[in-house]
């Protein structure tokens, strides 16, 4: 027969005889935060008996209890402790007879998950295990069903990351774990709880300009939510620093953070980049990481053919640096979609772009093409300083002998565009070449 202890005499979980149970039971409002508890894989002839969940606060101390009928994918709704410490969830089936959470744990059924740190989320019994108390029990055959952890430059260590200075390109990322048979629906970053980007689908990734920060700490956080509600949460707080030398001012034109462009699309990126103290010394446009242009002089734009970067999201950055090395960026992420039929392409194999000739010299043009389909070429057609000089129907194309005489000294574009059979389609390239006495 099992042994019963008068409630009120049960202080704490550790400080009284290791088998007391003390409920605080708190109770529940709007604000309370509550956990759901999946009971799976419940013991042979347990089916329907009774199921207590309870909760203990990172002291050890039990927090609240919860009574439920344990059928196979029963949801019990138990409430968590507040605050941000790790808290723990145990599930019991009782063995004797007449049990009830103001007794002390005794024979049956435990299945309990330690460390737990989602306060709203769904926690699923796995495995259970047969003691004579839950201090016997293995302690451990539940998971939890939703986690997220933010990561800042990479890593979790968000305090260890150092200060950040206005304007300032943060990288952040979700690491997501979903054991639910519930699919994402949104991934948010928020900063000061201000949301930042929402994200549907993988990669669970932003980069955030601290442009508008003023100086002092900040709260970063993410929150994944499911199809059916289940909510995760993490954040973290970065310090933003404000430098002496205040960096170059810098945005983005030409393309829109979020938009959707063809791949075989041409692009003007623009930057109007300044400098407080008037010392801007170069912009550089960046794509994925790589640095396809540095321009020092006003207008400070890229002319962006899409087609160099395959199909899928495409990180475009504008850092502008002043002459003291100060740097400030600003980016757009983009997605590129095939076309439903790719323009044929052409590339000059010669001149090499910056070639130098003699005025009155004769010059080989020469064209390469290609297309993404197989579909045939209809013509080439060559210009030399915007004026028309020929074309070619035939591989290889090309204009031979160009005669550079009556130009003066200077520079000159080459210009060669491509058309497809039905001339419906085309695609071009430009190079530069100069001429001298």
């Amino acid at each position: 027969m099992k042994r019963l202890l008068p409630f009120l005499c049960m202080m704490v979980f550790i400080a009284c005889s290791p088998e007391e149970i003390n409920v605080k039971n708190p109770d529940v409002s709007e604000e309370q935060k509550t956990a759901s508890v999946i009971i799976n894989n419940i013991p042979e002839g347990y089916e329907g008996d009774s199921v207590y969940v309870f909760t203990l606060d990172n002291d050890g101390e039990f927090y609240s209890a919860t009574t439920a009928s344990g059928t196979e994918d029963a949801i019990v709704k138990t409430s968590v402790p507040e605050g941000n410490a790790s808290f723990t969830i145990i599930a019991y089936f009782p063995s004797v007879s007449d049990w009830s959470s103001e007794d002390a744990f005794d024979r049956g059924y435990y299945s309990t998950l330690r460390g737990a740190t989602n306060r709203t989320g769904r926690y699923i019994t796995q495995t259970w295990s047969f003691a004579s108390s839950y201090f016997n029990s293995s302690r451990s055959g539940m998971n939890n069903t939703l986690e997220v952890d933010l990561r800042v430059e990479g890593t979790l260590n968000i305090e260890g990351l150092g200060d950040f200075e206005k304007g300032d390109i943060i990288y952040l990322e979700a690491e997501v774990d979903n054991n639910t048979l519930s699919s994402i629906a949104s991934v948010d970053f928020s900063i000061d709880g201000t949301l930042i980007e929402s994200i549907d689908e993988e990669p669970y990734e932003i980069n955030f300009n601290t442009i508008d920060l003023g100086a002092g700490e900040h709260e970063l956080s993410v929150t994944v939510t499911n199809a059916d509600g289940d909510v995760a949460m993490d954040g973290g707080n970065i310090v933003v620093v404000i430098a002496q030398n205040e960096a170059p001012y810098v945005n983005i034109s030409g393309i829109s953070n979020g938009a959707t462009y063809t791949r075989q699309s041409v692009r003007t990126i623009r930057s109007n980049a300044s400098d407080p103290e008037g010392d801007l010394d170069r912009v550089e446009f960046i794509i994925n990481g790589t640095t396809v242009a540095t321009v020092t002089e006003f207008p400070y734009e890229y002319v962006w053919d899409t087609y160099d970067n395959q199909v899928g999201l495409v990180t475009v950055e504008v850092a502008a640096y002043d002459v003291e090395g100060a740097k400030r960026s600003d980016f757009a992420n983009v997605t590129l979609e095939a076309p439903e039929n790719y323009a044929p392409r052409v590339t000059i194999t010669s001149p090499s772009n910056g070639s130098t000739f003699t005025i009155g010299s004769t010059i080989n043009i020469n064209a390469s093409t290609s297309d993404d389909e197989g579909d045939a070429i209809g013509a080439v057609y060559f210009y030399f300083d915007g004026g028309f000089i020929g074309s070619d129907n035939t591989a290889p194309y090309a204009i031979e002998n160009f005669d550079t005489s009556g130009y003066t000294a200077g520079e000159y574009e080459v210009f060669v565009r491509v058309y497809n059979e039905t001339f419906s389609q085309s695609s071009y390239e430009t190079i530069t070449i100069t001429l001298v006495n």
